[in-house]
């Protein structure tokens, strides 16, 4: 179920953002009884939130962030959402995802759907490298 909710949710929010709004379009995955469904979040944006980073009051049973943007390339808010929300970060472009979680205390991103780049993967170890740092107290 969890999988058909993710496909679902990376068509909407892989669909380009009216110009007013954010470059990104924002959702939480929340459990309903044996389901997850999307929730989307007009309005909230994890590349500019202020940190820490915090849901919109009222959200209850939410499984993980997921995001729509042009690029899969990681914000230097995104690893918050790991660490502020202790949910995993997933993240959309087009018909691609991966995903940002956490295990044995090292940030790693998974490839859910779609393959990568070699810039592209060279870019995410960055990211994932600069959010070990930060988190660990290295880098401000």
């Amino acid at each position: 179920m969890l999988r058909l909710t993710l496909i679902a949710s990376v068509l909407f929010l892989a669909s380009p953002a009216p110009a007013a709004e954010s470059q990104e379009r924002c959702g939480v995955l929340v459990r309903d009884g044996e389901a997850v469904r999307n929730e989307v979040l007009p309005g909230f944006s994890v590349s500019e939130a202020a940190l820490p980073l915090r849901l919109p009051e009222g959200l209850t049973g939410v499984q993980g962030v997921i995001c729509g943007r042009e690029t899969l390339d990681l914000s230097d808010n995104d690893y918050r959402v790991v660490t502020d929300l202790a949910v995993p970060f997933y993240l959309t472009s087009g018909d691609r995802l991966i995903v940002l979680e956490i295990s044995s205390g090292q940030f790693r991103a998974r490839t859910v759907r779609g393959e990568l780049s070699e810039q592209e993967v060279q870019h995410l170890q960055a990211a994932l490298n600069r959010a070990q740092s930060r988190n660990q107290g290295d880098e401000p």
